[in-house]
C-alpha cells in the first residue's frame, strides 16, 4: 500500500514495539531510496575540500620536516669532504681519499680551494673560506713553458671560482686575481678563426691543440661567454668581450637548419666538422650558456635568446625519446640523423636549463613554453629514475650511472601512422621516428582533441602524464623491464642529477624534488663516504639476483674509486645545501650559475659599454 510506512497514532493496541518496528521498516526503505543521492553528494563534498585544501596540502605533509637540519647535514657532509682535502692534499688540485695523498691534475693551483671558495661562503665557512683567501693570494698562474693549461676547465673552475666568490664576498683581492687569469688566458682566442685553441702557456702566452689536432669540441669553444663579459663588465676591458662575442657570430652563421651545431669543430676555420649533435659531454654548456648569457646580462643580449630559442626547438624536436616499457623521456645524440639511445649523466643538466627558460620562452612562444615545461619535468624524473632504480630494496648504492644505453621502443605502426603491414616508409625512416618525443606529444595532442567529452586536450603527454615507478626485484618478477643497461655504470660524485632536481624545486615548489634529493643525498653518503673523505664508485648498478660485479668484500658496497673531484665540492654538495635551506641565498631571478655552478650577479651594461658593444635591448 501507498501508505504503509505512514506514521499513527499511537492506538491501545499497538506496543512501543510495534511502533519502532514500523520506524525501523520507514528508515530503512527511505534509505534504499536516497542512498545513492547521499553517497554523491558526500562525494562531491570530498572533492570540494580537497580542492580547497590542495594549494596547502603538501605543506601538511612536509611541516613536520626541518629541512634547515637537512641542509646542516649536508654542510656537515662537505665540511667532511673539505677537511679531508685540506689533511692530505692541501694546497694541490685534488684529494685521492683512499690512498690520503694528492694529484695535479688541474694545472697545480689548487683547484679543489678555489672551486669550493663560494660554496664555502654560502655555508657560511668562514673559517675555511679565509684560509681560502690566503691560498688565492699566494697561488703563481704560471706553469712550465712545455705545460698547457686547459682553456674550458681553467675558464669554468678557477676563473668561474674567483669571480664568484668576489660577487658573493666582495674581496678586493678575488677581483683582482681573476683579471690577472683572464689576461694570462686571453692569447688562447689568436686562431685564425677567433675560437679558442684547447690550451694555453699562461707564462709564455703560446696557444696548443688538444689531442684531436686541429679540432676542439663545441663545448670547449662557447663556454667562455659568461665569465668573460662578467669580467669585462667588473674591469671595463672591453677585450675581454670582444674575445668572446666573435663566437657567438660564428655561432650565429654556422647554426644548422635543425637549429643545433655539430661538436666537433676546426680550430682555424670556425667551420663544423662532422654531423653529430648532443646535449652530452661535448656540447652541453654551449647551450647552456646562450640562455645564462641573456639571464647574466638583464635580458638585454637578445641574440643570444634568439640563439636559445631555436636550439631548443631543434633539440625537443630531434634529440628526446621514450623508451619502451616505463615512457621514460631521456635525451640522446644523434650521428648523421640516427639516434644513439646513449643516456649520459652530464646531459641531465637539462631539464634544469628547460625550466629557468620557460618564462622566457613564453611571451615569444607559448606553445615551445608548453612542451619545454612537460620535458623539463619528464627529463628531471628520468635522471632521478637512475639513481632510484639502484636502490635494490636497500642492497643496492642509490646512485646513478655515468652512462646508460636505452632500449629502443617497438615498432608500432598506429602510433606514428606509419601506415600498412611493416610500414609504409623504409625501414630506416620509421626508426629515426620510432619513440621520438616530439611526434608522440603531436600524435597524442591530435588525439586528446578529439577524444573525451569536452573535446579537449587535458592532462599530460606521454612521458610525463605517467611518470614511472622505480624499478626493482618485485618488478622484475612482475616481468618488468628496466628499459635500460647501464653500460657505463661508474657514479663519478657528478651534480646534474642534484642540479636538476634543485631547479625544479626552486621553479615549481613541488616538495617531491626535495624527498628525491633527500634520497640521493642519502645514497651518497651510505655509498662513497670513505675514512679519509668521499669516493667515486666503479659500479653503481648491481644485478638483482648476484649483487655488484665489482665490490667491496668487507662492507658488500661497490668498489670505490681513489677521486674525489673538485667538481663535487663546487655543485654536487652545494646543489644539495640550496635545496634544502629554506631561505635563498642566491634566487634566480639575481643570480646566475656558470656550468660549474658558480653564481654570477645579473647586471646591468653602462651606456657606454652598450654602445661599444653594440647591444640593443
Amino acid at each position: 500500500m501507498s501508505n504503509s510506512y505512514r506514521l499513527l497514532p499511537l492506538s491501545a493496541t499497538q506496543s512501543p514495539r510495534a511502533d519502532q518496528s514500523i520506524l525501523r521498516r520507514f528508515s530503512l526503505a527511505k534509505w534504499q531510496r536516497h542512498r545513492i543521492f547521499v553517497f554523491s553528494l558526500l562525494a562531491l563534498l570530498s572533492l570540494s575540500v580537497l580542492n580547497l585544501l590542495h594549494p596547502i596540502v603538501p605543506a601538511l605533509f612536509t611541516r613536520s620536516i626541518d629541512w634547515d637540519d637537512r641542509a646542516d647535514q649536508v654542510r656537515k657532509s662537505f665540511l667532511y669532504a673539505y677537511s679531508n682535502y685540506e689533511r692530505y692534499a692541501y694546497p694541490h688540485d685534488e684529494l685521492l681519499p683512499l690512498s690520503a695523498s694528492y694529484v695535479d691534475n688541474f694545472n697545480g693551483w689548487g683547484v679543489s680551494i678555489i672551486d669550493s671558495l663560494d660554496t664555502m661562503y654560502l655555508m657560511g665557512l668562514t673559517p675555511q673560506f679565509k684560509r681560502g683567501l690566503l691560498h688565492v693570494a699566494a697561488v703563481n698562474f704560471t706553469l712550465p713553458t712545455h705545460v698547457f693549461a686547459p682553456f674550458f676547465e681553467t675558464t669554468i673552475r678557477y676563473l668561474g671560482g674567483l669571480l664568484s666568490a668576489y660577487a658573493l664576498s666582495g674581496e678586493p683581492l678575488l677581483l683582482a686575481r681573476a683579471d690577472e687569469l683572464g689576461e694570462a688566458l686571453l692569447p688562447v682566442f689568436s686562431s685564425p678563426s677567433g675560437l679558442p685553441y684547447f690550451g694555453i702557456n699562461p707564462k709564455t702566452g703560446q696557444p696548443r691543440h688538444g689531442a684531436a689536432r686541429g679540432r676542439i669540441l663545441f663545448a670547449e669553444i662557447a663556454s667562455c661567454q659568461i665569465e668573460y663579459k662578467y669580467l669585462a663588465h667588473l674591469t671595463g676591458k672591453t677585450k675581454y668581450f670582444h674575445a668572446v662575442d666573435k663566437i657567438i657570430a660564428i655561432m650565429e652563421k654556422g647554426q644548422r637548419e635543425d637549429g643545433m651545431w655539430s661538436t666537433f669543430w676546426n680550430t682555424s676555420s670556425g667551420e663544423q666538422l662532422n654531423d653529430h649533435v648532443s646535449v652530452g659531454a661535448w656540447a652541453d654548456s654551449s647551450y647552456e650558456y646562450l640562455l645564462k648569457g641573456y639571464l647574466l646580462s638583464n635580458r638585454t643580449e637578445t641574440r643570444l635568446m634568439s640563439l636559445f630559442k631555436s636550439s631548443t626547438k631543434g633539440i625537443l624536436q630531434n634529440l628526446l625519446y621514450l623508451s619502451p616499457t616505463r615512457s621514460l623521456l631521456y635525451p640522446t645524440d644523434l650521428n648523421r640523423g640516427y639516434p644513439s639511445g646513449r643516456f649520459e649523466h652530464l646531459s641531465c643538466f637539462y631539464p634544469g636549463l628547460l625550466a629557468i627558460g620557460v618564462p622566457e620562452i613564453y611571451p615569444l612562444d607559448p606553445a615551445l613554453a608548453e612542451k619545454m615545461s612537460w620535458a623539463a619535468e619528464g627529463m628531471a624524473w628520468s635522471c632521478y629514475i637512475m639513481y632510484g632504480d639502484q636502490v635494490q630494496g636497500g642492497r643496492g648504492s642509490g646512485l646513478g650511472p655515468d652512462e646508460a644505453r636505452m632500449d629502443r621502443v617497438a615498432y608500432n605502426k598506429t602510433l606514428h601512422g606509419l601506415g600498412g603491414e611493416g610500414g609504409g616508409e623504409r625501414q630506416d625512416v620509421w626508426e629515426k621516428k620510432n619513440g621520438r618525443w616530439w611526434d608522440i606529444v603531436e600524435e597524442w595532442k591530435r588525439e586528446s582533441k578529439t577524444a573525451g567529452r569536452w573535446g579537449k586536450m587535458r592532462g599530460k603527454p606521454p612521458g610525463v602524464g605517467n611518470l614511472a615507478s622505480v624499478w626493482n626485484t618485485e618488478t622484475k618478477k612482475d616481468g618488468v623491464k628496466r628499459d635500460y643497461v647501464a653500460n657505463i655504470d661508474s657514479y663519478l660524485l657528478r651534480p646534474e642529477t642534484i642540479e636538476s632536481i634543485y631547479i625544479m624545486w626552486r621553479t615549481t615548489r613541488d616538495p617531491i624534488w626535495r624527498e628525491k634529493g633527500w634520497e640521493i643525498f642519502q645514497s651518497l653518503e651510505r655509498t662513497t663516504r670513505q675514512k679519509n673523505g668521499y669516493a667515486s664508485v666503479l659500479s653503481v648498478a648491481p644485478d638483482p639476483d648476484r649483487g655488484f660485479p665489482i665490490s667491496n668484500e668487507k662492507t658488500s658496497k661497490p668498489m670505490p674509486v681513489d677521486s674525489m673531484p673538485s667538481y663535487a665540492l663546487a655543485e654536487t654538495w652545494k646543489y644539495l645545501f640550496l635545496l634544502f635551506k629554506e631561505d635563498d641565498p642566491v634566487p634566480m631571478d639575481r643570480w646566475v650559475f656558470n656550468t660549474e655552478a658558480h653564481p654570477l650577479p645579473v647586471f646591468d651594461w653602462k651606456d657606454w659599454e652598450k654602445a661599444e658593444y653594440g647591444i640593443r635591448s
